[in-house]
């Protein structure tokens, strides 16, 4: 009997034992930040410095394209449902489709603005027809 009692204290050692280390990697997978398929085509704001218009991380989305009016540089783009994710409840261009945005430089050879031939009604190109929205 003594020797059955010391077997199911040890058979509970070791269960306890597998039991809090795969308790951690339950908790890993809580952490994660789910990511949802957007719908419908988002406008985005420039936010960046020059140079750093071909970077999507520096497109911020906005409801409506405002306060655009020129060719000299990025201010909005309006990007397909297709290339963007949802996380963390805001809708970021999604990198694993479009790791930078195709740029051009601007008429007046200073600025880089994202490139005409980027917009379209093609799935190649990721922003709409006529989603191209630079400032002076």
């Amino acid at each position: 009997m003594k020797q059955i009692m010391i077997l199911f204290s040890v058979i509970l050692g070791i269960a306890g034992t597998a039991l809090a280390l795969n308790d951690n990697g339950a908790k890993d997978k809580s952490t994660k930040v789910e990511t949802k398929v957007v719908t419908t085509d988002t406008y985005f704001r420039f936010t960046g410095n020059p140079g750093e218009e071909g970077n999507p991380a520096k497109w911020e989305a906005i409801d409506t394209p405002d306060g655009c009016e020129g060719l000299e540089r990025a201010c909005n783009i309006q990007v397909k449902a297709a290339y963007l994710v949802e996380s963390g409840g805001q809708v970021h261009i999604n990198t694993s489709l479009l790791p930078t945005l195709p740029t051009v430089l601007s008429p007046d050879n200073v600025n880089l603005i994202p490139a005409p031939s980027a917009a379209g009604s093609m799935s190649s190109q990721p922003l709409t027809p006529g989603g191209i929205y630079n400032q002076d």
